[in-house]
């Protein structure tokens, strides 16, 4: 692998997929030349990237969350269009050096300006590189200027007070804008919007001055007095509205009026013992009683709940507006009240809203004569130096963070050789499950589970769904960890553990989801006989339980016959009766004893007979009887290991990162070496004492070297049972002396 012919792409084998190797500025420039077809990712979100934030941002130029392979082929193209001498690429370094970049491109000699006057703002003007942390703390001081980039102003901005006070009655009134530094300013769109709040707030204001005749005749009904009329009208409409709907009501249907307190609504239910509910139902019934006559009469029969309010509206309202004491009232006489207050309500809707309002008039016309919307307005105009200076900033910004980022984000794209590596992490990685004795090493984060599922639930992959939190942490959070190696052990539902995050963080993991499938080869051919254990331990069981039932019922009896047979012979006995025998109840007892213990040795010697003669009716050799045990535990472990060898070898990693959004080309099958790396049992510290050694392979070996001497034995009894060749008899001459006749027979 090391003997690479020159010009030539060099890849490694990682378990069955093949991965560019990019190791250097130099393949890094020509991932380009490899077909998209054979780049591990083609598109990944960057919210499952533990990557610098403003990195991934700055890859993903139509910000839509996700990085795709044109991005990145842009990335680093304009990398390398950047920097004269890459060798700094494939250290990751994180600082610029001014004489490695490209003069001969523009964006090259911004940076380069740019760079050589944030060195000199931090007295550093000959020193010929910059890092990112110089870079960043320059742009944050950038961005708490009080006048942004993006023009939005801080009340300390301008030096004069009155000045600082207009932009913060603009913000009240406007809302302003966000500040970078997380305070409210304002810009020329807010000045704008605040100019037209308070024309119309002066013009408002100017119709309804009560010096104007023309306005005081429309606006003002009652003068000065109108605005407390205005109150009383609108506190006691709805009710009087109300009240003439009712006895227009009863003028065309008479028969309504015949009903037990038509008008009274709740009152034939108030508790009479309760204030509280003879005030409740006072409140809902009418102003006064109704007539057809539809008059509201100012006299004693006003509801005592409206009583002093609407007498307050006959001497204040009233009486001016109809010109005259007023002892009733019509639905005409209503209306021209109502009609008179028109323009006055109209004119009180049109207000303009209470932030400016608060403002005062006085105020508000100061800030229309003097000219503080032009002030800011020139301060505005220093945003552009702001923007302009940033830009470069940002610009140097994005070089360095190319320079130390590229490399590793395309051997998490491109590539996935970190992956792989037990002592590195790969940037999607989010850490580290603690669980059952074990060292989970490869967790991803879920976002949406139920889709999570849908796809690695055909990946053949044992995984656990964990939901994790800690004190710190604003919500839990979910990840996905497949089970490579081992055993499911005590894994299940509601089990808890500690994941350690890739910063070293410890948060509290809980299982909330399994998707269950083979984990390693021994599992899957002892699962079996696992099953067929619990299948019989549940017979068992049952059977147990129903002796158990059996010997309560019988000892039950033997209980009831002893309590019998004291009773009987503590009872009197007639003279003529046979005399009972001497051993009283105690016979009874042994009796029942005796007969429940007969019934469990019948059935143990019947469960033995049937055994032995079992074993008899066999007449088979123990050869014959270990040849059928063996074949059909080959029956058993032969489709059994063959079936689990095939769905481990179609164990697919792929699955878990295409669950999070990831777009995967390669089927990422795992090896025996790669599932024990990413799931494994710690060992003892070295040299520790008491601690005894797991001897599960050895357990494998003697169950195959088992299975060999069976099948051995098989073959061999097989032969020895051929039959031999069948061999033909001569036939003799009979003996002269033997012959007889018939006549002498």
């Amino acid at each position: 692998m090391e003997n690479i012919w020159p010009g030539k792409l060099a890849f490694d084998r990682f378990g069955r997929t093949y991965h560019l190797r990019i190791n250097s500025a130099e393949s890094l420039y020509r991932i380009s030349e490899l077909d998209e077809a054979h780049w591990m990712a083609t598109s990944a979100p960057t919210s499952t990237l533990g990557c610098d934030p403003v990195f991934l941002d700055l890859v993903d130029t139509d910000h839509n969350g996700r990085i795709r392979v044109g991005e990145m082929i842009a990335a680093v193209q304009w990398l390398n269009d950047l920097l004269l001498d890459s060798s700094d690429v494939a250290q990751r370094g994180d600082i610029l050096r001014l004489d490695e970049i490209n003069l001969d491109c523009p964006e090259g000699k911004r940076i380069h300006n740019s760079a050589v006057k944030m060195l000199a703002s931090i007295d550093q003007p000959k020193a010929g590189e910059i890092d990112l942390a110089q870079i960043r703390r320059i742009k944050a001081n950038i961005e708490q200027t009080p006048v942004s980039e993006a023009g939005v102003v801080l009340p300390e901005a301008a030096d004069d007070e009155e000045v600082q006070q207009y932009i913060r009655d603009v913000i009240t009134v406007s809302g302003g804008a966000t500040h970078p530094s997380g305070q409210m300013g304002i810009a020329a769109a807010h000045i704008e919007a605040f100019g037209k709040v308070i024309d119309t707030f002066l013009a408002w204001h100017a119709r309804g001055d009560l010096k104007q005749d023309s306005a005081a005749a429309d606006l003002y009904p009652l003068g000065n007095e109108t605005a407390q009329g205005y109150e009383l009208l609108d506190a006691t409409r709805a009710r009087i509205d109300h009240f003439f709907a009712q006895c227009e009501l009863l003028a065309f249907y008479k028969q309504w009026g015949k009903q037990p307190s038509p008008a009274g609504g709740g009152l034939l239910h108030a508790d009479l013992q309760d204030v509280d509910s003879i005030e409740e139902s006072l409140k809902k019934a009418p102003l006064a009683p109704l007539t057809s006559e539809c008059r509201l009469v100012f006299g004693p029969a006003l509801n005592p709940v409206d009583h002093e309010c609407l007498h307050e509206l006959r001497d204040l309202v009233l009486k001016p507006l109809l010109d005259g004491p007023v002892d009733h009232l019509s639905p005409g006489e209503w209306d021209t009240v109502k009609r008179r207050f028109a323009s006055h309500e109209q004119w009180l809707r049109a207000k303009p809203g209470e932030a400016v309002f608060a403002l005062g008039i006085e105020k508000i016309q100061r800030y229309r004569v003097k000219d503080y919307a032009g002030r800011v307005h020139q301060l505005i105009k220093q945003s552009k130096n702001t923007h302009l200076q940033l830009d470069n900033v940002r610009l140097a910004e994005k070089l360095v963070l190319y320079q130390g980022h590229l490399l590793g984000l395309a051997n998490n794209f491109v590539s996935f050789p970190h992956l792989y590596d037990p002592d590195d992490r790969a940037m999607f990685e989010t850490g580290t499950l603690v669980m059952d004795g074990r060292r989970f090493d490869l967790a991803v984060h879920v976002t949406n589970r139920a889709e999570h599922v849908k796809i690695t639930q055909h990946s053949d992959m044992f995984i656990l769904y964990l939901q994790i939190e800690r004190s710190d942490a604003p919500a839990p959070l979910e990840i996905a960890v497949p089970v490579t190696s081992g055993g499911k052990g005590n894994l299940d539902v509601g089990k808890r553990g500690v994941f350690l995050d890739v910063n070293d963080r410890e948060w509290d993991a809980r299982v909330v989801q399994i998707i269950e499938n083979p984990i390693s080869l021994s599992e899957a051919m002892t699962a079996p006989f696992k099953r067929i254990g619990k299948l019989v331990g549940g017979k068992i069981e049952q059977i147990t339980g129903t002796a158990e039932k059996q010997l309560e019922t019988t000892t039950q009896k033997a209980m009831a016959n002893v309590e019998t047979g004291l009773s009987t012979s503590a009872a009197p006995q007639p003279p003529t009766a046979t005399p009972a025998p001497a051993t009283g109840g105690s016979a009874f007892a042994a009796a029942g004893m005796l007969a429940g213990g007969g019934v469990a040795v019948a059935a143990l010697g019947s469960a033995a007979a049937f055994i032995t003669k079992t074993i008899n009716d066999l007449q088979s050799p123990f050869t014959t009887i270990a040849m059928t045990i063996g074949g059909a535990l080959l029956a058993v472990l032969v489709p059994t290991t063959v079936l689990a060898m095939i769905r481990l070898r179609r164990r697919d990693l792929s699955a878990v990162l295409e669950g999070s959004g990831w777009a995967i080309n390669a089927r990422m099958k795992l090896t025996y070496a790669q599932s024990r790396q990413f799931t494994h049992r710690p060992a003892y510290p070295l040299g520790a004492n008491g601690i005894r050694r797991r001897r599960s392979w050895l357990i494998f070996v003697l169950v195959i070297v088992l299975i060999a001497g069976v099948a051995a034995v098989q073959a061999w009894w097989l032969m020895r049972q051929k039959p031999a060749p069948a061999q033909v008899e001569t036939p003799t001459a009979p003996d002269p002396g033997s012959e007889s006749t018939t006549d002498g027979s």
